[in-house]
Order: structure tokens, then sequence, then C-alpha cells
């Protein structure tokens, strides 16, 4: 229940954030910072994890997540402040500086939820992966059944199945 509480809580905070980008950028630039989000949170996470011995504890730090989360705000703070320097529109020092705190706090949000999802995915796989397993392969044997063998009657054995016997091995 905790799990679910956090997992969800981390997707509403994601979503907010990205609803918060998608009315503060253009369509092109937010599906840009969404893709690289998605990427760099997964390079935050799974680099330290694959580089160190952290596999072998089967266990992914929480330094991990803040690495993970930095790593997004700069790769998607560039890909902004990249963008922002072509723009023709000069604001007032007052707009500016509300507007890029506004700015970094969604791009920020968004990197903490989306490396808080991959995390806590990463955090059942490892804790419930044998029960989930079990649970995959009831669900299959459920819905598609298991594999029947096939009953054939036939008159002749011999011209039902040409080739060596094998029922008398000769």
């Amino acid at each position: 229940c905790t799990l679910l509480f956090s997992f969800s809580a981390a997707l509403s905070a994601a979503v907010i954030s990205a609803w918060l980008l998608a009315v503060m950028l253009p369509l092109y630039l937010f599906a840009i910072v969404m893709v690289m989000t998605s990427m760099a949170t997964f390079v935050g996470l799974y680099l330290p994890y694959r580089c160190t011995r952290q596999r072998v504890w089967l266990v992914m730090p929480t330094t991990n997540l803040v690495w993970s989360t930095l790593l997004s705000l700069l790769v998607n703070g560039s890909i902004v402040a990249v963008d922002y320097s072509f723009e023709e529109e000069i604001y007032d020092v007052i707009n500016l500086v509300d507007h890029v705190i506004r700015l970094a706090v969604a791009l920020a949000g968004l990197g903490m939820g989306f490396s808080m999802q991959i995390f806590l995915a990463h955090f059942v796989y490892v804790q419930e992966g044998a029960s989930l397993r079990r649970f995959r392969r009831w669900l299959w044997i459920k819905m598609v059944g298991t594999p029947a063998a096939q009953l054939i009657e036939c008159e002749d054995l011999a011209a039902a199945c040409p080739g060596e016997c094998a029922i008398c091995l000769e």
C-alpha cells in the first residue's frame, strides 16, 4: 500500500510538472524535454548501478535518484537555454527571473518524478520479482492454457508414422 502510494505520488508530481512545462514551452521544445528527461533519468539511475558494485547488492542507492534528477535538470536546462538564446523577445529582469524559476522548478519536478518512478519500479522488481513472475505464469496459464497432448487415432501405425519405430525401437 505504501509502495503504491509512493508510486502514485511520483506519478502525480511528474504529471503536474509536465503540465506546467506544456503550458510554458512550445510544443516542439516540450517534446524534446520529455524525451531527454526519460533518457537522462535512465542514464542517471542505471549508469552508476552498472558501473559500480551496486548490482551485486541488488539495491539502487538513493544517491542515484539525486544524480538522475540533477542530470535531467542539467540536460533539459541546457536544451531550454539554447532554445531561448535564439529568441528575439526581450523580457524585463523581473519577468525573466520569474520565468526561469518556474521553468527550473518544473524541470526539477519532472526529473524527480521520472526518477522516482523508475527507482520504485526497480525496487518492486527486486523485492517482489519472484511473486510477480509466479503471477505472470499463473495468468498465462489461465488466459492461454497449457499445451495439451494431441491424440491421433489410426488403423495402421506404420503408415501414419513412416520411418523408425519409436515404440519398439526397431
